[in-house]
């Protein structure tokens, strides 16, 4: 974690302990997005439990016990944590976990996970209101308003609509790409720019490097959560793909890595990620 995001956090935490009184003192999250919203809001220790998708900030994640990935949960490492309260996403799962655990009125609250700032904005009031963290969430939801009008700041200067490509690199070193109405096909949309990918597939999908060649992408993005690939900002990357080097992006040195839990997991670091996309799209541009 950063020492700005460190300074943050710290800041955030002295004004809950001064304004906030916990509903909730036992807390699973199962979502990497509402994890990083406590955390943010400087209440870190009511989370007893938390998914695999729960990696920021690191330090204080890596200490919670998992209670599995979001789509494929237990009911008994859930409920063995005794909790007061639980968080879900949208696509939380399986059905037959979340019956399990309706029947003990364990309180749960889903969120609504829209790939957009007034999404995060939604969620993050969601959490606050439920934790009764309202102030410290208003201080966190006005930086991410001030980060979104920097974007548009930003997007005001574009000399056109840049043309981007997001991916997955995994550790395996294959790529998947990211098309309509995925987490990058979001990140694009709060860039201001036109993901390559939307027109061809919805969801994901397995990328050749020659189709990433053929590809007039401005801009090419891997997003990592591989620890040895781990950036904590927009990074070049050019010399990491060499066998992408003649893309039209790879010719712009426009090929950048950056950290998929940040930029895609629209959290309070989504805006951000977004901006620092953002700076860098007018070079990018031939």
């Amino acid at each position: 974690m950063s020492l700005n995001i460190k300074k943050f956090i710290c800041a955030l935490s002295l004004l809950t302990l001064s304004t906030a009184v916990q509903a909730y003192e036992r807390v699973v999250s199962t979502t990497g997005n509402a994890s990083e919203v406590i955390a943010y809001l400087g209440l870190s220790k009511v989370l007893v439990g938390v998914d695999t998708t729960s990696t920021e900030p690191a330090d204080v994640m890596e200490a919670i016990p998992k209670v599995g990935y979001r789509r494929s949960l237990s009911a008994e490492g859930i409920l063995s944590l005794n909790p007061d309260l639980l968080i879900l996403a949208p696509d939380a799962g399986p059905p037959n976990v979340l019956a399990q655990i309706s029947v003990t009125k364990v309180p749960v609250i889903t969120l609504k996970d829209d790939k957009s700032i007034d999404g995060v904005v939604h969620d993050i009031e969601l959490i606050a209101n439920a934790l009764n963290a309202q102030e410290p969430a208003k201080v966190l939801l006005a930086k991410i308003r001030r980060e979104e009008l920097a974007i548009k700041q930003q997007q005001q200067a574009y000399k056109r609509k840049p043309k981007i490509a997001v991916l997955m690199d995994g550790s395996t070193g294959r790529f998947t790409g990211l098309g309509k109405d995925t987490a990058g096909d979001g990140l694009v949309a709060l860039v201001g720019g036109d993901n390559v990918f939307a027109a061809q597939f919805q969801g994901i999908k397995a990328i050749s490097g020659e189709s990433l060649i053929a590809e007039p992408a401005d801009m090419i993005i891997f997003s990592t959560f591989s620890k040895d690939k781990k950036v904590t900002e927009l990074s070049p990357a050019k010399d990491y793909y060499p066998a992408i080097a003649l893309s039209q992006a790879g010719k712009q040195d426009c090929i950048f890595r950056i950290d998929a839990s940040k930029a895609l997991g629209f959290g309070p670091q989504v805006a951000q990620s977004a901006w620092q996309i953002a700076k860098a799209v007018n070079r990018c541009l031939p």
